[in-house]
């Protein structure tokens, strides 16, 4: 199998026997993905693949939303955001949401959804009165991940509560911060593709194979800049070379991720008479 996952490779079909939520969910990921579905009656999955004559299905079940190849089985997931919630509700904290200093009520835009995991933390503590907006260009791993949250259970209320206020947005992350007024929300935040995968992060296989990876501009943080009222906050690996390239100068330094700060040109324009 090749490196990444294309439309072109894909069909979507549900579990055995669904019911019509199921169903319904697997229409709505082909009218958003733009791939053919096929009706699974009591056809095996490698049959499926031969009819659609695609070599990966995206199947729909009552609790997951999978993506299947003749080697792999993929699933949304919420990474760590479970865990780290967990962290948040014992009192010990959460490094990237610190730094962003966020708090209730306050509004997000998160431009590199994957599995949404930052986005579910900053929703878990912006909480009701908040909004979090992600915005994921791929079409296949935005389809996925919407209705993996949608679909999501845990045993912990307000892990599920956080996963359901995330708001998952497909489209090209400069054309919707175009859209965005001045100052309108709070923190926008970018977490780049890295180029290689940090051991600890092998979770994210899937999003690799699916995301559309592209070198974050000094335009897209400019408007960045434009958009938030608080401040911009990006990700970066050791040396920090991105954080470096796009002006970033108040870092927090810790193990094998940076993180930079700039402050948001909407609070100046905020305050303009």
């Amino acid at each position: 199998m090749s490196d990444t996952i294309e439309v072109s490779r894909i069909a979507v079909t549900t579990s055995f026997s669904p019911d019509d939520e199921v169903v319904l969910r697997a229409h709505r990921i082909e009218q958003a993905v733009g791939c053919p579905f096929l009706n699974r009656e009591e056809f095996s999955l490698d049959e499926v693949r031969d009819l659609a004559e695609r070599d990966c299905l995206i199947v729909c079940t009552s609790t997951q939303v999978r993506l299947v190849t003749s080697e792999r089985v993929f699933w949304w997931h919420p990474n760590m955001a479970p865990s780290r919630i967990e962290s948040l509700r014992r009192g010990e904290g959460d490094r990237l949401t610190s730094y962003m200093d966020l708090g209730p009520g306050d509004r997000v835009l998160d431009l590199t959804c994957g599995l949404g995991a930052d986005a579910i933390v900053s929703a878990h503590i912006v909480g009701d009165r908040g909004q979090v907006h992600t915005v994921e260009k791929s079409l296949i791993l935005a389809a996925m991940a919407r209705e993996g949250m949608d679909t999501f259970i845990h045993r912990t209320q307000d892990v599920v509560d956080a996963v359901r206020r995330v708001r998952v947005v497909e489209g090209d992350a400069a054309d919707y911060l175009a859209e965005q007024s001045d100052a309108s929300w709070d923190v926008v935040h970018v977490d780049p593709m890295f180029e290689g995968t940090l051991d600890e992060s092998q979770g994210l296989e899937v999003v690799r194979k699916l995301a559309q990876v592209e070198r974050v501009s000094q335009t897209l943080v400019d408007e960045a800049r434009r958009v938030a009222r608080r401040c911009v906050v990006m990700k970066d690996r050791v040396p920090g070379k991105q954080l470096n390239r796009l002006g970033f100068e108040d870092w927090s330094m810790k193990g094998k991720i940076y993180y930079g700060k700039q402050t948001g040109l909407g609070r100046s324009v905020a305050l303009e008479p």
